[in-house]
């Protein structure tokens, strides 16, 4: 299964502008925060990369409406550490969403899909995320990438938790250890974009995808 990321500016972020819904829609936010304003994200699912070439071609493709404007496009597959901090959780109602897109030191995604699944995700469930999806990059620049998901019940909450995850022990212990042994960071640059779902652009939790 492959997931296309549409991170693109927008005449308007309301969902008048994309509707209607595509099936193979996974979710679709307007940025609030860490992004162009207007800007929407888009999240597509596709079974094989030939299914995305047909939408395209019968003009049934998300951005195919010419309302996003300028756009990036990337294709991730699934993470493992997605697997590693599943939970099948109702997502909260009016959810404040985050989007991460982090790279990753060459050589070593397996590592990091291993750190996010075991230690950092973890940590920041228990300080009340929900972990929606987690995705290497597949297709895109900059590889290796990855980008996560996450539903916050409100912003109070997102902030917090950041704040706390940055003094945690075992956080920055995991941290000095990685610089020590691999001389530089395993996590690089990141953007990180707080959303809002767009009305009928909802994601379902873990984007529907079963175990």
């Amino acid at each position: 299964m492959y997931f296309e990321l549409i991170q693109g500016e927008a005449e308007t972020a309301s969902a008048n502008g994309l509707a209607p819904r595509p099936a193979a829609c996974a979710g679709g936010w307007q940025v609030t925060a860490g992004g162009p304003v207007p800007g929407i994200v888009l999240l597509q699912r596709w079974v094989r990369l030939d299914d995305r070439e047909a939408a395209i071609a019968a003009g049934t493709h998300s951005f195919c409406n010419g309302r996003l404007g300028r756009h990036e496009v990337a294709i991730y597959g699934a993470s493992p550490a997605w697997k590693a901090a599943r939970q099948e959780l109702t997502l909260p109602d009016r959810a404040v969403y985050e989007l991460r897109i982090q790279r990753v030191l060459n050589g070593y995604t397996a590592e990091a899909a291993r750190v996010m699944g075991e230690s950092t995700l973890p940590l920041l469930q228990a300080m009340g995320a929900q972990v929606v999806g987690v995705f290497d990059l597949l297709l895109g620049a900059h590889r290796p990438r990855m980008a996560t998901f996450l539903a916050w019940p409100d912003f109070a909450a997102q902030q917090e938790a950041w704040a706390r995850l940055d003094v945690e022990p075992r956080f920055w212990r995991r941290r000095d250890e990685e610089r020590t042994r691999l001389h530089r960071r395993l996590f690089g640059d990141e953007q990180t974009l707080l959303l809002a779902a767009l009305p009928g652009y909802a994601p379902r939790a873990n984007f529907g995808v079963g175990a």
